[in-house]
């Protein structure tokens, strides 16, 4: 069976889960699905050549690790949090951030 997650360091030299081949996290996934609702194969729609296989790997590395890729999620909603206090307008330049930034506390369900 191929293997479809890779953990490499992110900028911050902190492991992250990676889907195989891209740049594309666990994490971004997982908020895809738990919090804006997307199932799977919406999800694989949703990103250019993103496979279902990719999707379900990566759900399935979330469910086995489900502390360490929430923690990486607070991580990075305290990044954003940050720099909305400090008036940053990266978060609206790029569509990810901003509407990953307009559900940040939806919760993902532990």
């Amino acid at each position: 069976m191929q293997s479809y997650i890779d953990i490499r360091k992110n900028r911050a030299g902190q492991d992250r889960a990676f889907v195989r081949g891209t740049r594309l996290r666990v994490q971004d996934i997982v908020i895809d699905h738990q919090r804006f609702g997307h199932s799977s194969e919406q999800i694989a729609l949703d990103y250019e050549n993103l496979t279902l296989a990719q999707v379900h790997a990566a759900l399935a590395f979330y469910f086995e690790n489900r502390n360490e890729v929430q923690q990486a999620i607070r991580d990075d909603d305290a990044v954003v949090s940050d720099m909305v206090k400090q008036g940053s307008h990266t978060l609206f330049e790029w569509p990810l951030l901003a509407r990953f930034d307009a559900r940040r506390d939806a919760p993902v369900s532990s």
